[in-house]
Formats: C-alpha cells, structure tokens, sequence
C-alpha cells in the first residue's frame, strides 16, 4: 500500500484530497468515467461524494 508519509505519519487525509481533485479536473475534461484503483480508507466512496458535491 502506498501513502504519502510526513515524518512517519500517513497522510491519508491529504492523499484523499488528492485524489478526489484529481477525479474533479478529470470529470471537468470530459472523462466519462473516473476508476480508481483501490478502495482503501472509503477513498472510493469520498471521490464519489466529491463528484456528487460538484454536481
């Protein structure tokens, strides 16, 4: 599993962050679809959230 890590605390709030902005710009350019490749800690279920909240 892959987190970003600031002196030996994971920073899965600022990674998930992260991610949904990253699903964000990908919907504003015309992405049909967003697949995200885990679904750790809810991120999947955040994203969604995200792009819902968006509109």
């Amino acid at each position: 599993m892959f987190d970003l890590v600031d002196s030996g605390l994971r920073l899965d709030d600022c990674l998930l962050d992260l991610l949904i902005k990253q699903a964000l710009m990908q919907a504003e350019t015309g992405a049909i679809f967003v697949a995200p490749s885990d679904r750790i800690d809810g991120r999947i279920s955040a994203i969604h959230q995200g792009l819902d909240a968006a509109g």
